[in-house]
């Protein structure tokens, strides 16, 4: 962690070695953006105390939180980290940038649906989660709106960035090791490649220091949908056309009541961004012209 005193810096990024807080990095550092980058291996985000005496340092003008609780199953087990993390934190966040004027970025998720829409879930659709990790991100979008007003909420779905923790890599290192394998066929969303996401920001941020107003809650996806099992095979295709070893043979389609999650899932996560288009007056591309990309990205970088 860099020493900058009060002052100097102007944007905080919390959670930069993640998925989504890696690919923000780069975007800020592209732009030249005057910002401080802090994650759990420098400060314990869990620890309050530690982390208010950090804040009380600085003057940012806009915090971008990207620390989470995010693998759903263990949210069941460790209760307790989920809530602290997912919703605690934002608070913490919110009450440090109500005192100090500050804008703050948040992301939540399509898991505070319960998925028995069928249509994209827009962002006055109720909301009503089916497990501890979609509960204590409705939790800490709440506890943020219920303190102020100067934020921005952005749900994304089935995040994908350059990490081993996500359903791509580990989509890979199947196909690289087993002969064949089951995958769910009944669970359909939106994919939000770390690019995408990465492009957002940096849109998001010219609109705010161009001084123009931008709040509220938004959902922040590409256009199109796709299942986890047509998503794998996209995987295998495009592993195929980098000439990367493959041992997989079939992938086998299952339903989601074959599995034993420890969490209930939603089986339908669609978001609809049009909201957001309509405020940043871009039309998004389909999901797979930045996954493609990313995904590749993922290929070269690891396998």
């Amino acid at each position: 962690m860099s020493k900058i005193y009060k002052n100097e810096s102007k944007i905080l990024l919390i959670g930069n070695l993640g998925q989504l807080g890696s690919e923000i990095e780069k975007i800020l550092l592209l732009q030249n953006y005057k910002y401080i980058a802090i994650n759990r291996n420098q400060i314990d985000l869990s620890n309050f105390d530690t982390l208010q005496n950090f804040l009380n340092k600085y003057a940012f003008s806009l915090i971008i939180n990207c620390a989470a609780f995010t693998n759903v199953d263990l949210a069941e087990k460790e209760n307790d980290l989920a809530y602290k993390i997912n919703s605690e934190l934002p608070k913490l966040l919110a009450l440090y940038c109500k005192r100090n004027k500050t804008m703050l970025i948040h992301f939540s998720t399509d898991f505070i649906f319960n998925g028995l829409k069928k249509t994209p879930y827009t962002e006055y659709d109720q909301t009503n989660p089916l497990n501890t990790y979609g509960h204590s991100k409705l939790i800490g979008e709440q506890n943020i709106i219920n303190l102020f007003n100067n934020y921005l909420i952005l749900r994304v779905s089935s995040v994908f960035g350059n990490s081993h923790n996500n359903f791509i890599y580990k989509v890979i290192k199947k196909l690289q090791t087993e002969k064949e394998f089951k995958i769910v066929d009944d669970q359909i969303s939106s994919p939000t490649p770390s690019n995408f996401i990465s492009f957002i920001i940096n849109n998001i941020i010219k609109k705010i220091n161009l001084k123009k107003k931008f709040t509220g809650i938004y959902h922040a996806v590409p256009r199109g949908y796709i299942s986890k099992y047509d998503l794998a095979i996209q995987v295998k295709k495009l592993m195929k056309i980098k000439k990367k070893k493959l041992v997989n043979q079939k992938l086998i389609a299952i339903k989601s009541s074959e599995l034993n999650f420890i969490a209930h899932r939603p089986l339908y996560s669609v978001l609809s961004s049009n909201l957001l288009e309509n405020q940043l007056q871009i039309k998004f591309e389909d999901w797979s012209f930045y996954g493609n990309v990313k995904i590749m990205e993922i290929l070269d970088a690891n396998f």
